[in-house]
């Protein structure tokens, strides 16, 4: 009954917890996209700047003004003059603003997306460093194993006179150093973690995989330039940046056509 209990208690733990439990690379690399705070703040800011490319061919507001007209006619009462007026300016001006911003707002887009794989990026390469320090400290925690039994054998055999000290002490160095050894990959382990969960927007991730993922086969040398290149959004955004750079020159030359009011 109290194992069936723990059992429940654990399972309840993992539910409240979900970061806590153990998660592959792909389940890790989704946590922190969804949860890392400058991807948050680049999302925000990337809709901030779209809002405001788009802000920019609005309508300006409208002006009100009142005119009191002086003078005393007699009947007429007291005389004003309200006016209400719209200004516009030159048609093909919001063609040039609009296609301006569509261009800055793919610009932006492949920006974020550059920001997204750079941090993904990142906490792949650390998950890649602590498959391979989990696998050393499972290796390690074997040797431990088999260097303390050892080293019981050993000092049982030194009692009954069947192993000199020299001996002995050459296996108890040798544990010695296999602990030694096992601190050092558990306090670099610890160092990856923390950095993982700084990525993760402070919350702890439990990544215990041992085995890497089985790499796709090789393609050839043009089609992994191929590849690359459409998967570079750098470039991308330096085209958009480029093409938006260039209506931009149409945006200002058509500020310089005559605007309208209407009142």
């Amino acid at each position: 009954m109290k194992q069936i209990s723990k059992c429940l208690l654990a399972g309840l733990v993992l539910c409240c917890n979900p970061l806590q439990a153990q998660q592959d690379m792909a389940g890790v690399l989704k946590s922190i996209e969804r949860n890392n705070r400058e991807l948050q703040a680049n999302r925000e800011w990337t809709v901030a700047q779209k809002l405001d490319a788009q802000a920019g061919n609005n309508l300006e507001d409208p002006s009100v003004s009142y005119t009191h007209q002086y003078g005393n006619k007699e009947g007429l009462g007291i005389q004003g003059e309200l006016i209400a007026s719209q200004a516009f300016d030159f048609p093909s001006l919001y063609v040039q603003r609009n296609q301006w911003a569509k261009i800055k707002s793919e610009e932006l887009d492949y920006r974020q997306t550059e920001k997204r794989q750079e941090i993904l990026m990142e906490a792949q390469l650390i998950c890649l460093d602590l498959v391979q320090l989990n696998r050393k400290r499972q290796l390690l925690e074997e040797r431990r194993e088999n260097a303390e039994q050892l080293s019981a054998l050993y000092a049982q055999r030194l009692e009954k006179g069947d192993a000199n000290i020299l001996e002995t002490n050459k296996i108890r160095l040798e544990l010695l150093n296999i602990k030694t050894e096992a601190r050092l990959t558990e306090a670099e382990r610890t160092a990856k973690l923390q950095a993982l969960a700084a990525l993760n927007g402070g919350e702890a991730i439990s990544f215990t995989d041992t085995a890497y993922r089985q790499a796709p086969e090789l393609l050839s040398f043009e089609e992994l330039k191929a590849e690359a290149l459409a998967a570079t959004t750098s470039l991308k955004a330096l085209e958009q940046a480029q093409l938006a750079a260039q209506r931009y020159v149409g945006v200002s030359k058509a500020q310089g056509l005559p605007g309208f009011e209407v009142g």
